[in-house]
Formats: structure tokens, sequence, C-alpha cells
């Protein structure tokens, strides 16, 4: 499927955007729908075969002014994660392709990825839960099996997703509680990583400090989010932050149009959505659709 919808899209003037999240070597046992390592190794052989490969503040500079070469694309990544650092980074430069790494800021403030505490959680919990009870859930989860645990994942996952930032918070406490486990042990990228990695040529760009989706956020909270993030990936990379990339991304249900004011507000030169498709030259600066 994704061969065809990008084929299709190989004309002068069209920008492919491709956004990949967590490439772990080997798949988490209870997340099966991460690339690992070794699928995204031919992914991007065939992206290099198959496209000309540009530095996205460059793409979509020449996408303006209608000057792109034929088969052009960018590469991009959400979140941050540690293991990006030897994985996919090496894999990428080997290759000299360049990349977008749009980082969650908080976990260089002591707050991992939320939905990387959730997966630490259950992976980490005692053998002898068997149900898994907590205020948010709808209901009480079986949690005995690997197939039950999978979908407790899934399940906390959605209950969590469209809550405000700090109601999150509230209820991962809480859910760490039950489990038995501590938010300061679940794997983060650390600042070192990131500097290393922005060392090596790639781009930092900014994907809020804790995740929350902009539309769960009062507008105080949202510019804070967009803001702050901006300031504390400057801070470690010793460099201005441009790329934001709105979490979950999707136009006009996960941001509004006062939240890409607030974006081009906070200083940031463009900015990337989850709205499937290839950017055109008429396409908003500040809001370039990414293929998944």
């Amino acid at each position: 499927m994704l061969d065809r919808v990008l084929l299709s899209n190989l004309t002068t003037d069209k920008l492919s955007v491709l956004l990949f999240h967590k490439v772990p070597r080997v798949r988490h046992s209870l997340f099966k729908e991460d690339l690992d390592l070794t699928e995204f190794e031919r992914t991007i052989d065939y992206l290099q075969d198959q496209f000309q490969i540009l530095p996205l503040g460059d793409a979509i500079q020449r996408l303006g002014k209608k000057s792109l070469p034929r088969r052009a694309a960018c590469i991009t990544f959400d979140d941050g994660y540690p293991d990006w650092e030897d994985g996919v980074v090496p894999m990428l430069m080997e290759r000299n392709l360049p990349a977008t790494l749009f980082i969650t800021a908080g976990q260089f403030q002591g707050m991992p990825m939320w939905n990387e505490r959730i997966l630490h959680g259950v992976g980490n919990c005692s053998e002898t839960i068997h149900i898994l009870n907590t205020s948010f859930l709808p209901q009480p989860l079986p949690f005995r099996s690997l197939d039950d645990r999978r979908r407790a994942v899934s399940v906390i996952e959605q209950s969590l997703k469209f809550r405000s930032a700090s109601q999150r918070g509230v209820m991962l406490v809480e859910l760490e509680s039950v489990l038995g486990v501590q938010m300061s042990h679940t794997p983060s990228m650390s600042a070192q990583q990131l500097r290393h990695i922005h060392n090596q040529g790639f781009e930092i760009g900014a994907h809020t400090v804790g995740h929350p989706i902009l539309t769960c956020c009062s507008d105080s909270d949202a510019r804070e989010e967009i803001g702050a993030a901006r300031e504390i990936l400057a801070g470690i990379t010793g460099s201005p932050v441009k790329a934001f990339a709105y979490p979950n991304g999707m136009p006009g249900r996960d941001f509004s149009s006062a939240h890409v004011n607030m974006v081009k507000s906070a200083g940031y030169q463009y900015a990337v959505t989850t709205g499937t498709g290839a950017a055109r030259w008429s396409s908003s600066t500040f809001q370039i659709p990414r293929f998944t």
C-alpha cells in the first residue's frame, strides 16, 4: 500500500515526507506495531532507490519556489527514543541520508514519554496481577496472559490519549502505583544522546514538552507546550529549533488554526502534521502532511 501511494506522487513540485517512530532492534513483546531495525533498513533502502532524499528545511523552501527535483522526499521521526542513537542514526549515516527528529522535550526534565510509561509499567509489573482495575478504565481488564496484557496496553493508551497533560499525569501515577513500578525506570532519551545525534548533522525539531493533544489543552497550556519545548531543545543542542510536529497531528481534530498561530509566534519556521498526502507548492509551511 505504501509503495502505491508514494509512487503515485512521483512528480515535480510534490514532496513526500515520511514519518517513523520507535525502531527497536527487536519489537517489544507487548507492542508489535513498530518496525524493527531490519524492516526499517529495507524501507530506507527502497526509499533511497526510488526517491531523492532531502533535508526537510531545504525541501520545504524549494517546494515554495517550485524548484524541487522529481521524486523528492524527506525522512522524519517523532517522539524520541534512546535506541535511535545506535540504531537508525548510524544506519542513516552509512547511507548519507538526512532526517529530522521531532523530540518530546519533557523526558529531559524527568518526564518519560507517556506511552513508554504504559509499556514499561505493564511489561514490568508483578506476574501475580491477574485483573487490572483503575479509576480511569471503563471496566477491569483481564491481565493474566500475554495477549491480555497486549490488549491492556492498547486500552490504556486509548483511555489516556485524549486527556489533558495534567489529567494524564495523574492517571499514569495511579497506574504505576497499581502495577508496582517506578516512572524513573522508564527508558528515555538522555540529553547526551540528543546532543550526539544533533552533532552527527541531524536536524532536531520540537514535539511539545509532554505530548498532549493540543485541542485537549487550554490556550495557556498549549502555548507553554509549544514554546517551552523549543527552549529546552535549543538549550541542549546549542542550535535554534526551526521545526515543529503537532502531537497526534491530524488537522482540525488534534490541532486548530489557533495552534498553528501559536507555533508561528513561538518562532518556528515550519511544521508537520499527520495529514496524509504529498505536499504541494500551495501547501502551508506550517501544515506539511506526512506519510506514516
